[in-house]
């Protein structure tokens, strides 16, 4: 009878275990610290996107409102108070489409946030009861004749612009 020969084969030894951990754990670490900051650039490269949209929707809000609204002595900034007697600028618009309704424009610099009244029993000096149009750090509305010019700062100050607007019926 013929012997068959084996070859004997050894495990791993415990350095060649405690090693292979060793790199599996720093790879894994570098996986993680990968995807954190993939994650904190996509959630900053949102935000910026956010604050952008924001702005540009509050220039494009108070156009088209105006725009659709646009009838002699129908629009005005006013000078107001808000609850804590502090003044605002507040755009005026009167609705065009249901008589007696008007509609009031105005930042609110207590929340930083663009914020629209409407009705027929004037301005509501608690700002807070207005409906939430869209984030700001700062909005100037300013009136020169027939021509009306905006200026709206997104929340994180990146976005700064201006929008110029003429009457058609002053």
């Amino acid at each position: 009878m013929e012997k068959k020969k084996s070859k004997r084969t050894q495990g791993y030894t415990l350095i060649e275990l405690i090693a292979v951990l060793a790199i599996m754990a720093i790879l894994g670490t570098m996986l993680v610290s990968m995807l954190n900051m993939g994650v904190k650039f996509y959630r900053n490269a949102n935000t910026t996107m956010e604050n952008q949209s924001d702005a540009r929707l509050a220039i494009a809000y108070i156009t088209v409102k105006i725009r659709q609204n646009d009838v002699a002595g129908g629009i005005a900034v006013i000078s107001e108070r808000d609850s804590f007697n502090n003044p605002i600028e507040v755009l005026r618009i009167n609705d065009a489409s249901t008589p007696g309704n008007t509609f009031w424009i105005y930042y609110d610099a207590n929340t930083d946030k663009l914020r629209e009244q409407s009705g027929n029993t004037g301005f509501n000096p608690v700002l807070a009861n207005g409906i939430e149009i869209s984030e700001l750090s700062y909005l100037k509305i300013e009136q020169f004749g027939a021509n009306l010019r905006f200026r709206v700062k997104s929340m994180d100050n990146t976005v700064d612009l201006t929008q110029e607007i003429t009457l058609r019926s002053p």
